[in-house]
């Protein structure tokens, strides 16, 4: 973890300069715009968490902004998260903008241009990770950036405290917490990038149920596949798991669920039809996509809430009592 940097002692346009520097070297290929202002005052901290970056800011108005030139010479996989703690600015990024004030949260995309204004004297948390730390969520930000997340509700009430903890106590955080520290702080943030993503999405009522459609489609293509799970279907649709749980929420059954029942419907169509031998159940369940039959049984139980064998005894009484009518 790096000390703390404060670019508040140099006078006059050499503080200007070195506050500049001292954000540039945090941030990467990021352009910082002070006012010539001989009576600038700024001081910044900044933290490595692992693979998070943390860096806090209080200073006077400034401009961070990422031009189109600076995207293509100097390349940048990560993502930041932006915690106004006091101040407001501005934020564009993607053809949208938005206002942020005390306590909300933004993500902006550092592979697009973007800018991001100070007003007036401001305190700022940026915490920065690599896309690639939020799995299949990192191609879902451009649904977020350059827009204002409150931090009254859903995920985001959760993160914001959370990033606000962890840039007061990043200095004392020994370096196995730091790893676990990062990976909570980049599944939450890629939680709130699916919240906020299904919220935002374009026609997201028809969208939403084209894309559930299409999920189903894919589990009956795929039901005999005993890798089929929620990360596999995920991974198939460029999704995160957690998007895809949150695509099921207003259906009947959970994704789990799903694949679960349509493959014991399956398995039992077919047992129907080749008869009740111990062989060919055995060859039936493991055709669908189970290892063996205990563990379709586990799974038809869970299903119907009953027995697999007395399914079977109920079935081969029904056949018995069916011969028995016919012979009469």
């Amino acid at each position: 973890m790096d000390p703390a940097l404060n670019a508040v002692s140099s006078p006059g346009a050499q503080r200007v300069e070195a506050w500049e520097r001292s954000v540039r070297r945090r941030l990467g290929g990021v352009q910082v715009t002070v006012r010539p202002d001989p009576g600038f005052q700024g001081a910044l901290s900044g933290y490595d968490l692992s693979y998070l970056r943390i860096l806090s800011i209080r200073a006077d108005a400034m401009r961070l902004s990422r031009t189109a030139h600076l995207v293509t010479s100097v390349p940048d996989d990560h993502v930041l998260l932006a915690l106004q703690v006091a101040g407001v600015s501005a934020l564009r990024q993607d053809g949208r903008d938005a206002v942020l004030r005390a306590g909300d949260l933004a993500v902006c995309d550092l592979r697009r241009p973007f800018s991001f204004e100070q007003r007036r004297r401001f305190h700022l948390h940026l915490l920065r990770v690599p896309e690639r730390a939020l799995g299949h969520s990192g191609h879902l930000t451009d649904r977020l950036t350059g827009r204002a997340v409150p931090a009254r509700a859903g995920v985001a009430a959760l993160l914001a405290p959370f990033a606000s903890a962890l840039a007061a106590q990043a200095e004392r955080t020994t370096r196995p917490v730091a790893d676990r520290l990062a990976g909570t702080f980049a599944d939450m943030l890629a939680t709130l990038v699916d919240e906020r993503a299904l919220a935002t999405r374009p026609d997201s009522g028809d969208a939403r149920q084209d894309l559930v459609r299409r999920i189903r489609r894919y589990i009956d293509a795929h039901l005999r596949d005993p890798d089929l799970s929620p990360a596999a279907i995920a991974d198939a649709h460029r999704i995160s798991v957690r998007y895809l749980h949150l695509l099921f929420e207003d259906q009947e059954t959970t994704v789990y669920r799903l694949v679960l029942r349509r493959r014991v419907e399956e398995c039992l169509r077919d047992i129907a039809r080749r008869g009740p031998a111990t062989t060919t159940v055995s060859a039936v369940v493991r055709a669908w996509g189970f290892r063996d039959t205990a563990q379709f049984s586990r799974s038809f139980k869970a299903v119907h809430g009953y027995a697999f064998r007395d399914w079977r005894a109920g079935r081969r009484e029904g056949r018995e009592l069916l011969c028995a009518t016919s012979s009469g």
